[in-house]
C-alpha cells in the first residue's frame, strides 16, 4: 500500500519539463543559418560593388591616359610638319617658285597624312601665302587668336590653338602653329597644322565608354576642343566653371575624382591627364550607372538565389525542428518512465532475486507473483536462464558470465515467462553480494520503457521518412534515388548482374500547368507518381521523383527487355490514368521514358562507367524519345552482355 500511496501522489512524480526546448533551440538555429545566408550574400554583393568602382578607377584611368596619348601623337605629328615647312620658309624665302613648291609639298603632305586637315603659311600681316587647299580663301587670319599669340610672343615653340572653323571648308579644326621669323629675328608670319574634330573623336568612339560615358578634350585654360558624345554647341566654351577642370587645377596632371556633371545631372567616375610637352589635358568619365549595370543584373540573381536557399532552408529546418520536438518528448517521456520504476523499485515493488551456487535462486521477493503471476516459491531453486525468451537467452547468458567475472554487470533486458505461459519484457540488473558468495539479481517490469523505446524509434523512423520521400508524391525523393543509386552500381558490380534506370518526364506539363493551374499540375503529377509506384512490384525496384515533372524508375538484376517492358507498361498505365490535357495529341495525359541498362565490368577489366554515366545515358534516350514525339519509350542501345554494352567498373 506504501507504494502505490507513494505512487499516486503528483508531487512525488514530476512532469516532464522541456526546459530549454531542442525543439525551440533548432528554431532559433535554422533563422540564424537562413539570416547568415542572406547576411553574407548581402555582404558579398556589396564587396562586389565596392570591386566595380574601383575597377572603373582604373579603367577611367587607362582610358585617359589612351585619349592623351593619342592626342600627343598627334600633335607630335602635326607639330613635326608644321616645324619643316617653318625651316622651308626661313631657308628658301617665299619667292613665287618656292611659294609653288612649297604648296606642292604641303599638299602631298595633307594627302599622305590622314590625320591632317589642312596646311597653310601665312605672312607678317596674316594674309595667305600658300595652303595645301587647291583655293585659298579670301583675306587672312590676322583676326585669329593663334596669329595674335605669335605676333606678340618671340616664342618659336608649337602653340595649340583654340578650336576654330575652317575657312576653307567651315570644319571645326584643331591649329598647331609656329613662328616665321626673317634673319634679323623679326616677325615674318606663321605655319599652321589644322586638324580636324574627328582624327580626335573617331579615335574615342572606338573605346567603349558605355550609355553614358563622356571623352574630354581640352586646353589648359579650360578651352574645350573635342567632345564624345558630341556636344557642338559646348566646343570652344570654357570649362572653369565645372567641377571635373577645378579637380583637375587642384590635384595635378593625373588624378581620379567623381561628381555628378552639371550638364545633364549623371554621376561619374573621372579621370584626367595632362598631355606631356602640350598645353592639353584628356578626360575620361563613366557614369556609375553603366560601371553597375552587370554587378545590378548579377546582384539580383544572387539575392534570389540566396532568398530562395534561405526559403528552403527555413521550411526544411522548421519540420526538422518539429521532428526533433517529437522525438525530445518522446526522450523525456522514456526519462519519465524510468524515473516512475526508480521510485516503484525504492518501495519494493521490483523483484528481488537472490542467487546461489549453480547460479540457482535462493530467494525470491514477493513482487514476483504481481510481476510474472509466479508466486515466490514457485521460484526458488529454478535456473533463472529457464525462464528467458530463447531469442534472448544469449544477451542473458552474456550479462551473467559477465556478472560472474567482474561482480557486476550491467542492465540486461528480456522476454520472461508468465505463468500464464505469455511472456513479459523485465530488465534485470546484479551485483554481486558483499557479504556472501552469491549474486543480488533485481527484476523489474520493462513494458512501458520498451514501448516509450518503441515510440522513439517510430518517430526516428519518421524523421527519416521526412528526409527521403517526396512531399508532393509520396514516392521516394532525389535524395533517396541518389542514395539508393549509389548502392546499387557498388551491388552491381559485385554481383555481375544489369542495371537499369528508367527517366520519365511528363509530356507538355508548362503547357498543362498554364492551361489548369498549379494545383491541378500537382494532382496530376501525384496521380501519375501512383500509377508508375503500382507497377513497380518488386522490393529492390524504386520509384522516386527526380525532379520537377520528371520521375526515376531503378531496376536492379533487369536486363533491356526487362527494363522496356517496364517502359510499356508505366507509358501505358499513365495513358489509363485519362487526366485530360488538352494541349496533348491525345487529349491525356502521356510520358515519354528513356532507358539505360549497364553491366558491371568483369574482374580486372578497366574502363567501367559510374553511376552519373547511367543516368546521363538515360537522359540521353528521353530526350529521343521526347525528339521523336513523346508518349513513348526509347533505349539508349542494345543490352547484351558482351555486345559493346556501357560497363561499371569496380569501386564506382
Amino acid at each position: 500500500m506504501l507504494s502505490w500511496t507513494l505512487l499516486s501522489r503528483p508531487a512525488l512524480v514530476p512532469a516532464v519539463s522541456p526546459g530549454r526546448s531542442p525543439e525551440r533551440l533548432a528554431r532559433v538555429f535554422v533563422l540564424l543559418v537562413c539570416a547568415s545566408v542572406l547576411g553574407i550574400t548581402g555582404w558579398r554583393v556589396h564587396l562586389a560593388r565596392d570591386l566595380e568602382l574601383s575597377e572603373s578607377r582604373v579603367t577611367t584611368a587607362n582610358l585617359a591616359r589612351a585619349v592623351a596619348e593619342q592626342a600627343r601623337a598627334v600633335v607630335d605629328v602635326a607639330d613635326i610638319v608644321v616645324a619643316g615647312l617653318v625651316e622651308r620658309v626661313e631657308h628658301d624665302g617665299t619667292g613665287p617658285v618656292a611659294l609653288q613648291r612649297l604648296r606642292l609639298h604641303m599638299a602631298a603632305r595633307v594627302g599622305a597624312m590622314a590625320r591632317l586637315h589642312e596646311l597653310s603659311v601665312h605672312g607678317a600681316a596674316g594674309e595667305w601665302l600658300a595652303s595645301s587647299a587647291p583655293v585659298e580663301p579670301d583675306g587672312g587670319v590676322a583676326d585669329r587668336a593663334y596669329f595674335a599669340h605669335h605676333r606678340a610672343s618671340p616664342d618659336r615653340g608649337p602653340h595649340v590653338g583654340q578650336p576654330v572653323q575652317s575657312r576653307t571648308d567651315g570644319q571645326w579644326v584643331v591649329t598647331v602653329s609656329r613662328r616665321i621669323d626673317r634673319a634679323d629675328g623679326t616677325f615674318a608670319g606663321i605655319a599652321v597644322a589644322r586638324i580636324g574634330f574627328e582624327t580626335f573623336s573617331g579615335f574615342y568612339r572606338s573605346l567603349d565608354m558605355g550609355a553614358h560615358g563622356t571623352i574630354l578634350l581640352a586646353n589648359t585654360d579650360g578651352t574645350l576642343l573635342v567632345r564624345v558624345p558630341p556636344r557642338p554647341e559646348l566646343v570652344g566654351r570654357s570649362l572653369t566653371d565645372g567641377s571635373i577642370f577645378k579637380d583637375f587645377q587642384r590635384i595635378g596632371p593625373v588624378g581620379n575624382t567623381q561628381g555628378v556633371s552639371r550638364l545633364d545631372g549623371v554621376r561619374r567616375w573621372n579621370s584626367f591627364r595632362a598631355v606631356e610637352e602640350y598645353p592639353l589635358v584628356a578626360f575620361a568619365s563613366l557614369s556609375e550607372q553603366d560601371i553597375l549595370a552587370g554587378w545590378q543584373d548579377s546582384a539580383v540573381v544572387a539575392m534570389g538565389a540566396a532568398g530562395v536557399v534561405a526559403l528552403a532552408l527555413g521550411v526544411l529546418g522548421w519540420r526538422l525542428a518539429d521532428q526533433v520536438g517529437l522525438r525530445h518528448r518522446a526522450e523525456a517521456e522514456v526519462r519519465q518512465r524510468e524515473r516512475q520504476y526508480r521510485l516503484l523499485a525504492d518501495n519494493g515493488t521490483d523483484m528481488v532475486t537472490l542467487l546461489g551456487p549453480g547460479r540457482r535462486r535462493t530467494y525470491v521477493s514477493p513482487a514476483s507473483e504481481r510481476l510474472l503471476g509466479w508466486r515466490p516459491e514457485e521460484l526458488v531453486g529454478q535456473d533463472p536462464r529457464a525462464f528467458v525468451h530463447p531469442e534472448d537467452m544469449e544477451d542473458v547468458s552474456a550479462n551473467m558470465a559477465l556478472l560472474s567475472a567482474q561482480g557486476q554487470a550491467p542492465p540486461v533486458c528480456y522476454r520472461a515467462r508468465c505463468k500464464d505461459g505469455t511472456w513479459a519484457w523485465v530488465e534485470a540488473v546484479g551485483r554481486r553480494m558483499q557479504d556472501g558468495p552469491g549474486f543480488v539479481v533485481t527484476v523489474r517490469g520493462a513494458a512501458a520503457r520498451k514501448a516509450a523505446e518503441q515510440a522513439l524509434h517510430q518517430a526516428n523512423n519518421q524523421l527519416q521518412r521526412l528526409v527521403t520521400l517526396d512531399g508532393l508524391t509520396g514516392i521516394g525523393n532525389r535524395r533517396c534515388f541518389d542514395l539508393v543509386l549509389a548502392k546499387e552500381v557498388r551491388r552491381a558490380v559485385r554481383t555481375r548482374m544489369p542495371l537499369a534506370l528508367l527517366l520519365i518526364d511528363v509530356d507538355r506539363f508548362k503547357a498543362y500547368n498554364d492551361r489548369y493551374g498549379h494545383p491541378a499540375g500537382d494532382a496530376c503529377l501525384q496521380a501519375i507518381a501512383a500509377a508508375i509506384a503500382r507497377e513497380v512490384q518488386r522490393p529492390a525496384d524504386l520509384a522516386a521523383r527526380y525532379g520537377g515533372e520528371e520521375f526515376a524508375v531503378l531496376l536492379p538484376d533487369t536486363d533491356t527487355a526487362g527494363a522496356l517492358g517496364m517502359a510499356d507498361r508505366v507509358c501505358a498505365a499513365v495513358r489509363a490514368l485519362g487526366v485530360l490535357h488538352e494541349a496533348a495529341p491525345g487529349g491525356v495525359a502521356t510520358v515519354s521514358v528513356g532507358v539505360a541498362v549497364v553491366w558491371p565490368q568483369p574482374p580486372g577489366g578497366g574502363g567501367g562507367q559510374s553511376a552519373a554515366d547511367l543516368v546521363r545515358l538515360a537522359d540521353r534516350a528521353l530526350y529521343r524519345a521526347k525528339a521523336a514525339g513523346r508518349d513513348r519509350v526509347c533505349c539508349d542501345g542494345e543490352a547484351r552482355a558482351g555486345a559493346g554494352l556501357p560497363v561499371l567498373a569496380a569501386g564506382d
